[in-house]
């Protein structure tokens, strides 16, 4: 029996396709568009930190769609999952708010952003 070498991006491109990832790490995100719009980054080009795959890498497997998704999420540059985090924490924070707080404190539309960014 062979044991195929299953990268970490490609375990979050099956939990992406699946539907499976927290939303807070997914909030806003147009998964599909991630997926399957510019794979291979020819209309949008990545940025110059990418490195992509090597002829070894190719050889066990590794495809540059999965390189090039891995630069998207997770390379030092990305934020998509930072802001995805960042808004359901919002949403969460304004829930609590209008849950805990009277009103009138947070009557002003300014005090309840000031209060959203704080708990967020």
């Amino acid at each position: 029996s062979t044991r195929e070498n299953i990268t970490e991006i490609a375990v979050v491109r099956e939990y992406l396709l699946a539907g499976r990832f927290h939303r807070a790490l997914t909030f806003g995100l147009d998964v599909p568009s991630l997926l399957f719009a510019d794979p291979l980054g020819r209309d949008c080009s990545p940025g110059p930190s990418y490195a992509g795959n090597d002829d070894a890498s190719r050889r066990e497997g590794h495809s540059d769609e999965d390189a090039i998704l891995e630069y998207r999420l997770l390379s030092p540059e990305a934020t998509l999952i930072n802001e995805c985090e960042l808004d359901y924490n919002r949403v969460l924070a304004a829930r609590i708010a209008k849950l805990t707080l009277p009103k009138s404190e947070i009557d002003s539309s300014i005090v309840r952003t000031m209060l959203v960014e704080m708990l967020a």
